[in-house]
C-alpha cells in the first residue's frame, strides 16, 4: 500500500507493508508527480491510500484508473 499521509500500519493484516511519502525512502514519489516516468512505479502497490487531493499525474492516475474501495472523510483507498 502506499499512502501520501496516514502512516499508521498497525491494523494491516500480516505481510502487508504501508509505505508512506513523507516516511518511507522512495514513496515520496506521491506527492511531486511531474512525468510519466513516475507513474512505473505504481507497479509496486496494489493499493493507494490518499487523504489528499494533489494535482498531479499521479493523483490523476489513481482517481481515473483505480477502483475505489472504501471511503472514510476525505480518506479513499483505491486498488491500483
Amino acid at each position: 500500500i502506499i499512502s501520501d499521509h496516514i502512516s499508521n500500519s498497525y491494523y494491516l493484516p500480516k505481510n502487508i507493508r504501508l509505505h508512506t511519502a513523507k516516511q518511507s525512502l522512495g514513496a515520496d514519489f506521491i506527492l511531486k508527480c511531474k512525468d510519466k516516468q513516475a507513474l512505473s512505479k505504481f507497479s509496486k502497490y496494489k493499493y493507494a491510500l490518499i487523504l489528499n487531493d494533489y494535482q498531479n499525474n499521479c493523483y490523476n492516475f489513481i482517481i481515473e484508473n483505480g477502483d475505489l474501495i472504501a471511503k472514510s472523510g476525505k480518506l479513499r483507498l483505491y486498488e491500483i
